[in-house]
């Protein structure tokens, strides 16, 4: 790998305006990113990226969270940003994803509390490199899968978005709308062999359980 990858060391403190990737933020296996809220100000540092750079991560290796960037930003450094030389970004990126690569950085992790992949590791890994020809060919098979995935994971979130709506309806329920606030007011003497948590004492959850009664 040494001689097909450059890692990229920016690091930066002030990154305000540049969106923050962290290891919470991508999908393991898939590479998905998903957006979470996250306050920056507990960061005191991130490394850049740039669009089309993968990262990969360092700590614990084993949850396959490799990631293509689709924009420019910043992410922990607990991922290693690599771009590729002369080589595809997506395949690597399918590459570095693979059970191939999964099963030799299970192996090479150091620390047991917290198992990393350090760089010299990343850089003695084999790699396949196929002529550039084959390598878009891979890259572009692979992104119609990837799409097509996305796709479906839209579909099925909003058939399973649809069905509350549905048993609500079945059942002769209209359930007002609630802001979402997560507080409550509850008293002293109402504490005693009862649950005290923010969602149990929802607005929503207890109109609908009124309904339900």
């Amino acid at each position: 790998m040494k001689d097909a990858i450059k890692f990229r060391r920016e690091i930066v403190n002030n990154f305000s305006e540049l969106p923050y990737v962290g290891m919470e933020n991508i999908q393991s296996n898939t590479g998905f990113y998903v957006h979470l809220t996250k306050e920056k100000g507990t960061f005191n540092s991130a490394l850049k990226f740039e669009v089309g750079d993968v990262l990969f991560p360092k700590l614990r290796p084993y949850l396959n969270k490799v990631h293509l960037a689709q924009f420019k930003g910043v992410c922990s450094t607990e991922f290693h940003v690599l771009k590729g030389i002369d080589l595809n970004n997506l395949y690597l990126f399918t590459f570095l994803s693979s059970k191939l690569v999964l099963n030799q950085t299970t192996c090479l992790m150091t620390g047991n509390t917290l198992p990393r992949l350090q760089t010299q590791e990343i850089e003695r890994l084999p790699i396949l490199l196929p002529p550039p020809e084959i390598q878009n060919n891979i890259a572009e098979i692979m992104q119609s899968v990837y799409t097509a995935k996305k796709q479906k994971d839209q579909e099925a979130d909003a058939l399973l978005d649809s069905i509350d709506d549905y048993v609500l309806t079945e059942l002769g329920i209209e359930m007002p709308a609630v802001e979402k606030k997560n507080c409550f007011v509850v008293y002293a003497g109402e504490t005693v062999g009862r649950r005290i948590g923010v969602r149990f004492h929802h607005r929503y959850f207890l109109q609908l359980r009124e309904q339900l009664h």
